[in-house]
């Protein structure tokens, strides 16, 4: 009853504190950021395309479903070779993809062997260079698929029939749905929002930094009323569990506004999954926090090390990057368990062992610091 009402004033207490309000806006200013760059080009690779003859349709519907995509390369159409070639030279752009003249004719002669069809200019031949152009050989193949599949009709069982019925019954035939089914380890439970753009992606993250940032600031806050004195009547016990009760409060506030940022932002799975991960990642936070303070035992040092902290879960969590061999390293941070719990069901059991050790921790070394 007692940590209710202490918990209940220091949710009061903590929307009355400038610093930990400048804390929280700053996961609105995270779903600003992200969308105002989702309206800026904002590719990994910006590619430069043009078509030597604007009437051909393949070469102009190629580039036009190029243009329109979502994804991780930027397109944008230049009036010339000339152009293109220049904005590679000066650095504007990591590639141009020119379709000659002769499109339409040179996807007939590449299906009989002749040449190639499309020039790709590079200053420097990169992996991701190369992964790009396995996206061209994609929009390039239905082309060539048709006019072998229209040479066959025509020249090979000699069947005389107008190209646009031909046409028809090929997209008839086509396949409806995709050749690749994409499915993950855990089914159902690793739902992904198709709508999801590239660079969203790490904004989960970003704001589990924040919640554990906040809890971190109340554990500082903490360690200042130790400072003054203000639990100077209560047992060494007790001074824990007033911190425990500030961490809690502070990381509660932080997790209900990532809760609503999430949604609002678009980034949400289902809302089974995201409470359950979300009200695990609460207290794991919170005696994260709790831990730190028990291991600083001074604002001062605690918030010189704060920095670090950030830096340390930005990089090793799997915020951007999620690398194996980290992964011992990464299970230290909530942020890491709170991650892997969107995707991996197990996790949510880790975390609970987590939050045990945790708890055992602070408890033990609490524990001998009294002792001492």
């Amino acid at each position: 009853m007692r940590f209710g009402i202490r918990y209940l004033l220091n949710i009061k207490r903590l929307l009355k504190r400038v610093s930990f309000i400048v804390i929280l806006l700053l996961m609105p200013l995270l779903i600003f950021a992200m969308r105002y760059v989702n309206t800026k080009d904002s590719g990994v690779l910006n590619i430069v395309l043009t078509c030597e003859d604007k009437s051909d349709e393949y070469a102009r519907e190629i580039t036009e479903k190029l243009v329109n995509g979502d994804g991780m390369i930027s397109y944008r159409i230049v009036d010339s070779r000339e152009s293109a070639e220049k904005a590679v030279a000066e650095g504007h752009a990591d590639a141009a993809w020119i379709f000659p003249a002769n499109f339409t004719e040179k996807v007939s002669a590449y299906d009989a062997g002749k040449g190639s069809i499309v020039t790709v200019i590079e200053r420097e031949d990169t992996p991701v260079l190369q992964l790009s152009r396995t996206l061209l050989y994609g929009k390039l193949f239905p082309h060539i698929a048709y006019d072998m599949y229209e040479q066959y009709v025509l020249k090979t069982l000699g069947i005389d029939i107008p190209h646009e019925k031909l046409l028809e019954i090929y997209k008839n035939n086509e396949g409806q749905k995709s050749i690749i089914e994409v499915k993950q380890f855990y089914g159902d439970y690793a739902e992904e929002n198709e709508e999801l753009n590239y660079l969203n992606a790490p904004l989960r993250g970003m704001l589990s930094l924040v919640v554990v940032l906040c809890g971190l600031a109340a554990a500082m806050y903490f360690l200042e009323d130790m400072k003054a004195q203000r639990y100077g009547r209560f047992s060494p016990p007790k001074r824990i569990v007033a911190g425990i009760a500030l961490c809690l409060a502070a990381v509660t506030l932080a997790g209900i506004a990532m809760f609503i940022s999430i949604y609002v932002s678009g980034t949400n799975t289902s809302l089974f999954k995201e409470l359950i991960t979300m009200l695990l990642f609460i207290p794991c936070a919170a005696g994260f926090a709790v831990l730190m303070c028990s291991i600083f035992r001074s604002p001062a040092r605690l918030g010189a090390w704060l920095p670090l902290f950030i830096i340390f879960m930005l990089v090793l969590s799997p915020v951007f990057l999620d690398l194996p061999v980290l992964k011992p390293v990464q299970m230290i941070f909530p942020t890491t368990m709170y991650l892997k719990a969107c995707v991996d069901p197990w996790y949510i059991l880790y975390s609970v062992i987590y939050l045990i050790c945790i708890s055992c921790a602070v408890f033990v070394i609490n524990r001998i610091r009294n002792i001492a």
